[in-house]
């Protein structure tokens, strides 16, 4: 059964309980006026991927979460010199400035981490640009400082990212949307009043080779609280600012016994090991593993296991189901 809260109220209800739940927004008036979901996530992905396109879902972003760099573009065309551009044209300078922005945390990324997606009309241009994998940003306040350092100078928009709004300069990169409690709307929602539907757009590599739930996941931008938060990134997740001396390798003879006892109950190949904090270690794979609960492997998630070296149980577990998928006591 499904209850519907007043945010402040669904804010609460999203924290009781041993797992944070998330908090989803449905606009049921014109004006912005809204019922507020409380759910997690897998749940309400199954949900909402049966409405199909045209319905009214935000994702409401709190202060307290790891998030996927998500940008906002908007341009009304009237007037506004960069309008003469074509879409595609204006979309790509802003994710080539990203990509220079993660060149100088020394991160490689490629256009197909990059979902893309369009709800543009005649009068306006409006894309959401969310990235997968390479990077997760502690909390959104980070994301705005990185937004703010490579869209814009003094505090003004770059003029190769500036618009005219209303006699205004203001900058094609929404930075409102990194406020307190925010609306980001999902993918396959429309505005109330409104008939353009957020859809996959033209100039995406990524989305058009998954399933629905597999887009609404890969779209939707926060990760798990911080308190406890293993980072979802797709080669590792390790902080991009942890030395490589930290890794460890499977080199002494106690971890080669371990090794070849882990490949084999789990059917993998060791690629690293990661101590995580004081007495849990993650372990890649080289190869990508099957996940159990759909038996087979994700298009565009990882599997990976977690080493408790104080009981010495070893759990398999998914980025995309969030859940343990297999556990094995050595």
């Amino acid at each position: 059964m499904w209850f519907t809260y007043k945010l402040k109220e669904a804010c609460r209800q999203s924290r009781l309980g041993s797992t944070r739940k998330r908090v989803f927004s449905e606009e049921i008036e014109s004006g912005g006026v809204r019922k507020f979901w409380v759910s997690n996530q897998k749940t309400f992905i199954e949900f909402y991927s049966t409405l199909g396109p045209g319905a009214s879902f935000y994702e409401i972003i709190e202060d307290d979460t790891w998030v996927k760099g998500y940008w906002d573009i908007d341009m009304c065309r009237v007037s506004n010199p960069l309008s003469q551009n074509n879409d595609s044209s204006i979309i790509m300078n802003i994710i080539k400035q990203i990509q220079i922005g993660l060149k100088n945390e020394n991160i490689s990324c490629e256009l197909d981490n990059f979902a893309i997606l369009d709800s543009s009309s005649k009068d306006k241009l409006s894309f959401h640009i969310i990235l997968n994998e390479v990077k997760w940003f502690k909390t959104k306040v980070e994301l705005l400082e990185f937004t703010k350092k490579n869209f814009f100078e003094n505090d003004l928009p770059k003029p190769e990212f500036a618009v005219n709004l209303k006699g205004f300069t203001s900058s094609i990169v929404d930075i409102k949307v990194y406020g307190k409690l925010q609306n980001f709307r999902l993918v396959f929602s429309k505005k109330f009043d409104k008939s353009n539907v957020l859809e996959i757009s033209k100039l995406d590599n990524r989305l058009c080779f998954l399933n629905d739930e597999e887009i609404i996941e890969s779209t939707i931008v926060q990760g798990t609280p911080i308190d406890g938060f293993i980072p979802e990134i797709g080669v590792n997740p390790i902080s991009n600012n942890q030395s490589k001396e930290s890794v460890k390798k499977p080199c002494s003879e106690k971890w080669s016994k371990l090794t070849k006892i882990i490949e084999n109950r789990f059917n993998m190949t060791v690629k690293e090991y990661n101590e995580l904090s004081l007495g849990t270690v993650l372990i890649l794979s080289k190869n990508r593993m099957t996940c159990d609960r759909i038996n087979r492997i994700h298009r565009s998630n990882h599997t990976y296991l977690l080493l408790n070296t104080a009981t010495m149980v070893v759990v398999k577990k998914c980025h995309k189901c969030q859940s343990v998928l297999d556990s094995y006591k050595i």
